[in-house]
């Protein structure tokens, strides 16, 4: 097994007296070294970091030999406002899911529960009204659909072809935010950075207030 030496300057002066001799070997061994020390750094500060978060990270969320469940997905497609063209194929791919799945939307029609809410009582899916401003994790304006699990295949094999170049967002509901939205997601596009001090709950299955029932 590759391993990087403790002393990397060490080494390499043993192995190459004159810097000029540096042998190609010792450079790919260099650079994997420094690649694997930055990304194990990302990894740790990303991971690690519980200043990141306004809640704290519950154990369980992160217990992949009993890993929470997945109960239901969401859908996100962001677009730049600023963006005419993104808007325009924005509200396209809207319209295009809503008639592809049947899905009611409008005012009366859309979730009638919090985005953050699991709602393993929603069998159906459902449309969130678009937000055109940044909010929440996000910060660009998006638009999102509730995926019930049994619908997830379907709707995200969609998606991903139907994009019309937009970026999008498929992350899973576990009542663990943070892991749902920075560990467990699937990007279609460019990935965007979210915002994780927006999160309130970090444990499996978590509810939001008024949201136990669909």
């Amino acid at each position: 097994m590759f391993s990087c030496p403790r002393d990397l300057e060490t080494s390499m002066r043993v192995a190459t007296p004159e810097p000029a001799k540096m042998t190609r070997f010792s450079t790919v061994m260099l650079t994997a070294c420094v690649a694997l020390a930055l990304t194990v750094a990302c990894v740790s500060a990303h991971a690690h970091n519980p200043d990141r978060y306004n809640v704290p990270v519950d154990p369980a969320c992160v217990n992949m030999t009993n890993p929470p469940k997945l109960i239901s997905f969401h859908i996100h497609v962001l677009f730049i406002k600023e963006n005419q063209g993104m808007v325009d194929a924005a509200l396209k791919v809207q319209q295009e899911f809503v008639e592809a799945f049947n899905v009611p939307i409008g005012p009366q029609k859309n979730c009638s529960f919090e985005a953050g809410d699991p709602q393993p009582e929603q069998k159906t899916i459902c449309a969130y009204p678009t937000i055109w401003i940044p909010d929440g994790p996000f910060p660009t304006p998006q638009y999102s659909f509730f995926i019930p699990a049994n619908f997830y295949e379907v709707t995200v094999k969609w998606i991903m072809q139907h994009r019309r170049g937009l970026d999008i967002l498929v992350h899973a509901n576990s009542g663990c935010e943070l892991q749902d939205h920075l560990d467990w997601s699937l990007w279609g596009g460019k990935p965007w950075e979210l915002n994780p001090t927006a999160f309130h709950c970090d444990s499996p299955g978590c509810r939001l207030p008024g949201n136990t029932t669909n």
